[in-house]
């Protein structure tokens, strides 16, 4: 009796890990639970009016989802328009999406992502029409864990930098060696072109007064401002370092007297013009990472900057004419997007 019982458990002990084999798959993509209409019905909610409808109908749309190794899903991106109103609209009601089937691989669940792509056409009430096709991109956090990378065709670059300057020429016989501050954006393309806006502020001692038709007390540190475009050159890219070259062409103010009424005859305020040129050398900090950020996959990395320039300052009054040297130390923060990679196999 005990042979055939003990038999038994082992027959249905292999049969059960057939069936349990056949049924989780060791190779699985994510895909919602409840299936495409699942998802239909969460989209199928959003009523856009005729306008945005117009936008919609005539581009093709794709919802980016990360999904966890829990079967959790998250909207991180929105391919194909750029209307803030609608990009809400379909945020909201990603909210509600339902849970997912992680992916599989070799039966061990990994993050990865999900690509949605969706029409929309303009008819009697709103209506989606469903997707043909799905996408699976597998996820990992970890440069170092993934290759085959397709980066976006230009990288965004944030920077401020604290310098220290001093002048030549004329105005050098009424200002002393100061500081200020240099911030800055720029679109870094994959070749090494960029072009960006940047903000230049300084304060130097005043020495000796300028000969001003006025009678009001000058600054002590007047302040000098700077803005305008920036346009780079980069003549050297190398794992953890970078050598760029920027020419800045700048419209420039000095504040030299205070403004008491508007208008003010005794308020004087310089105005003039200011090409830059400054080289900058940055050394990458830590390791590139790739995360999230704006809602979109990017590698992220952070630089150290030395930097040194030359400013001509061209302004209508000639004693504060000449050129202003500087050298800098700064910060980076760099963000280049991601539209594909693939999991390194272990």
């Amino acid at each position: 009796m005990c042979k055939r019982i003990l038999s038994f458990v082992l027959i249905f002990l292999v049969f059960s890990s057939e069936i349990f084999c056949q049924t989780l798959p060791l190779n699985r993509d994510a895909e919602p639970l409840g299936g495409m209409m699942a998802m239909d019905r969460v989209f199928n909610r959003i009523r856009f009016n005729t306008s945005q409808l117009s936008i919609l109908s005539s581009r093709e749309i794709s919802l980016v989802f990360r999904v966890d190794t829990a079967g959790n899903a998250a909207l991180i991106e929105v391919i194909g328009v750029s209307d803030s109103v609608i990009m809400d609209s379909i945020a909201v009601a990603a909210e509600s999406i339902p849970r997912f089937r992680p992916t599989l691989r070799a039966g061990k669940a990994i993050p990865s992502i999900y690509i949605f792509p969706m029409e929309w056409r303009i008819a009697s009430s709103p209506a989606l029409v469903p997707p043909v096709t799905v996408v699976q991109v597998p996820h990992a956090l970890g440069l170092e864990n993934i290759e085959n990378i397709i980066f976006r065709s230009f990288r965004m670059d944030y920077f401020a930098v604290g310098v220290g300057n001093a002048y030549g020429g004329n105005v050098a016989g009424h200002l002393r060696p100061g500081g200020g501050v240099s911030i800055g954006a720029l679109a870094v393309s994959h070749v090494g072109f960029g072009a960006g806006m940047v903000l230049n502020a300084y304060g130097n001692k005043l020495y000796t007064p300028y000969s001003l038709a006025t009678s009001r007390p000058q600054f002590t540190y007047p302040a000098t401002v700077m803005l305008g475009v920036v346009v780079r050159r980069e003549m050297m890219h190398k794992p953890g370092v970078t050598l760029a070259c920027d020419l800045e062409l700048c419209m420039t103010v000095q504040s030299l007297t205070e403004k008491v009424t508007d208008p003010d005859p005794d308020w004087v305020q310089l105005r003039g013009f200011s090409p830059g040129v400054v080289l900058t050398l940055g050394k990458t900090l830590g390791k590139e990472v790739v995360g999230f950020s704006a809602g979109k996959t990017t590698l992220s990395r952070r630089e150290v900057l030395f930097t040194a320039g030359v400013r001509p300052l061209l302004y209508a009054l000639d004693a504060a004419r000449g050129i202003l040297i500087e050298v800098g130390v700064g910060l980076n923060l760099s963000s280049r997007g991601i539209i594909y990679y693939d999991e390194k196999l272990n």
